[in-house]
């Protein structure tokens, strides 16, 4: 009989299933992922960040209801970095629009909703202030500054930039990046979305979508 320490070892050979495979890659990815992506967004000076690809526009050469569009977006935009939110924020978002922090992928409305509804239960302070705000192509840039405070116990503020890529009528986000410190987010052949996702889509609406009741939003 093989001694008590070694009688576990017969059975390592044995296959495991793709399921547990997939399961304890995730498991030890999760820590890393998340730790680089913090590490990458806080790293350094903060940038200032670049639209590439997208020209920039001036909104006031556009017409009315353009103007009018985008205006709505970004009012709607800071009401929910303000914790503010009303009854239009959440449709700002297209069904199928996506939002991405160095922490969180949302992939759908319905994880946002949850988010935007969740945020003032859930934080005590959450502020922007320095608010600018420039027009590209099909795209909204909003730089600022945000203050966040969970509890009593921890309190914070840096410089963020929100990306906002709309449909090509602007009146619809549908895609929403926000980078933290100014810093585009760290990728690492998109590994890194599985991860974020499970936080975002998973985690952060059940967080955020229970206390709030958006959950099944």
């Amino acid at each position: 009989m093989a001694p008590p320490a070694l009688r576990g070892l017969k059975n390592m050979n044995k296959p495991i299933s793709d399921k547990k495979a997939i399961l304890y890659f995730i498991g030890l990815m999760y820590p890393v992922t998340i730790s680089a992506s913090l590490y990458y967004s806080f790293k350094g000076p903060s940038p200032s960040f670049h639209v590439r690809h997208r020209n920039k526009i001036n909104i006031m050469e556009k017409s009315d209801d353009i103007q009018k569009k985008r205006r709505h977006i970004v009012d709607e935009v800071l009401n929910a970095y303000n914790c503010r939110p009303t009854r239009d924020t959440e449709h700002v978002y297209d069904k199928n629009a996506t939002f991405e922090d160095p922490l969180i992928f949302m992939n759908g409305k319905n994880p946002i909703t949850a988010m935007i509804h969740g945020l003032p239960i859930l934080t005590r302070e959450f502020k922007t202030d320095s608010d600018k705000v420039e027009h590209y192509e099909n795209a909204i840039v909003i730089k600022h500054n945000v203050t966040f405070q969970v509890g009593s116990f921890y309190r914070d503020s840096f410089p963020c930039t929100q990306y906002l890529i709309l449909n090509e009528e602007n009146d619809k986000i549908i895609k929403h990046v926000d980078m933290w410190n100014n810093k585009e987010l760290w990728e690492f052949h998109n590994t890194e979305k599985i991860v974020k996702y499970i936080n975002g889509s998973w985690i952060s609406r059940v967080l955020f979508g229970i206390p709030s009741g958006r959950f099944f939003d």
